[in-house]
């Protein structure tokens, strides 16, 4: 799960471009957010979403502490680092994970995934040998928002409460958490967007 250090990914290249339209208060218009359907709501916080098929880039994280090197590997592939040369606009959110299923076999510590446009049809070749381009199936999620500070340990505190959301509902959680991040790090606390997402299954 999320540990310390996680917004040091966010600070190095963004000043002028990550999420463009985001603001000190969390206004992220400009900038593409990946759709789907709410199915239900378990309660003010909590949503059941069915999404399509996406596509995304991932970057491994071979520690925790892998955070910053994982975005710049993906900055620079959407910066034009790939074949042939493509620059793709950044979305929202951004994904860190160990779900096997999109991480694959990237990295001990998971992956750090970008979602493609979904007007792309098809994604450019890293040439970046250690990002992998995948292609995420449509699947049912479950989804607990919260604001302020981001971390592992807070992708653990919600991770706890969507899982007893859940308890009594006719949805399953399966696997491991994976976290949504929808703004940069100056934004103000209180406005930010963070998620902790579950794959459920209905029983």
């Amino acid at each position: 799960m999320f540990r310390s250090g996680f917004l040091t990914w966010l600070l190095a290249p963004l000043s002028a471009v990550l999420l463009t339209g985001c603001s000190v208060f969390g206004d992220r218009s400009g900038t593409e957010e990946v759709a789907f359907e709410v199915i239900e709501r378990i309660d003010d916080r909590v949503e059941i979403r069915r999404y399509g098929p996406r596509q995304a880039v991932a970057a491994p994280m071979a520690s925790s502490n892998e955070t910053n090197s994982a975005f710049r590997q993906l900055f620079n592939y959407i910066s034009g680092d790939n074949e042939p040369e493509t620059e793709i606009s950044m979305t929202a959110p951004v994904q860190m994970s160990r779900q096997p299923e999109l991480t694959g076999q990237l990295a001990d510590d998971g992956a750090m995934l970008f979602f493609l446009p979904a007007a792309m049809a098809s994604a450019p070749q890293p040439a970046n040998q250690d990002l992998r381009v995948i292609t995420i199936p449509p699947r049912t999620e479950a989804v607990i928002r919260f604001s302020g500070t981001r971390g592992w340990e807070r992708v653990d505190e919600f991770e706890a409460e969507l899982r007893a959301a859940l308890e009594g509902t006719n949805w399953v959680p399966q696997g491991e958490p994976a976290g949504y991040f929808y703004d940069p790090p100056w934004t103000l606390p209180w406005a930010r967007r963070n998620e902790v997402s579950l794959i459920v299954e209905g029983s």
